[in-house]
């Protein structure tokens, strides 16, 4: 029994039960089946509901509130938040949001199927052993490095690592399986070593960092994509579209125009 209605939580035998329950939750608020302002039970219930420990209840809950799907109201509880992906015509998603429209070439430096390493499997939510792409490419405008980008994918959601050849969500669309929410990150770094010298700069040069998460309608992490960019070739892009807009008469408006 579950507390929404909404398939069991059937843990697998192998893989964290943290990340487990976190991909469960994630699907069920994606899906629409948790619904904003729906409240969560306490911790020491939901423990109880899934057969699991209240801190594996802890760090699935922790992650998805950093994701912005839950919120924490002290001394009230844990609620679903308004902070739900929207459809194509609510957000435009940019799969590279600071290089947009400056790439006009890359250089693959790796392209494989190969076995997950320990971290990639967390961060994916997966067993030890399974298999993933794993892709990294040197992104250029012209002769100058922008950019360095390390993507690791889960088989099932491309057919071949040379279908690759510029988008990876354009990819995964041919192959059948997309996702249809992202999580990217950015933050200010300092560029050093191997980083300095892909990139052609001097080490200590600002620079850029994004890390992107994909998830599947299930809430199933689908990708992993951390980036470096350099801080001179940077140009950071939002799109966002307000869904269910009314026009205003120009008249309305609060500003001239």
């Amino acid at each position: 029994m579950s507390f929404f209605s909404a398939a069991p939580f059937v843990p697998a035998k192998s893989g964290p039960l943290y990340l487990q329950l976190e991909q469960y939750l994630r699907g069920a608020i994606v899906d629409g089946v948790l619904s904003e302002k729906d409240a969560l039970p306490p911790e020491r219930d939901m423990a109880e509901l899934y057969g699991v420990s209240r801190l594996t209840i802890r760090k699935a809950l922790a992650e998805l509130e950093r994701e912005g799907l839950l919120t924490r109201r002290r001394g009230s509880g844990t609620y679903i938040s308004g902070n739900k992906p929207v459809d194509g015509g609510g957000l435009a998603f940019r799969e590279d949001p600071v290089t947009q429209g400056q790439i006009t070439h890359s250089v693959w430096t790796e392209r494989v199927r190969d076995i997950a390493t320990p971290d990639e499997s967390m961060a994916l939510g997966v067993r030890p052993g399974t298999e993933v792409y794993r892709l990294s490419r040197v992104r250029f405008k012209d002769i100058m490095p922008v950019a360095i980008e390390s993507t690791v994918l889960l088989t099932a959601c491309l057919r071949s690592e040379a279908m690759v050849e510029e988008s990876i969500y354009g990819a995964m669309q041919k192959s059948g399986t997309c996702p249809v929410r992202a999580l990217q990150r950015l933050r200010a770094i300092s560029l050093e070593g191997g980083y300095a010298d892909m990139l052609e700069v001097e080490p200590g040069s600002p620079g850029l960092f994004m890390e992107r998460r994909g998830f599947l309608k299930n809430g199933q992490t689908a990708e992993v994509t951390k980036a470096w960019y350099r801080g001179d070739a940077s140009d950071l892009i939002s799109e966002v579209s307000v869904p269910h807009a009314l026009p205003q008469a120009p008249s309305a408006l609060p500003f001239a125009v």
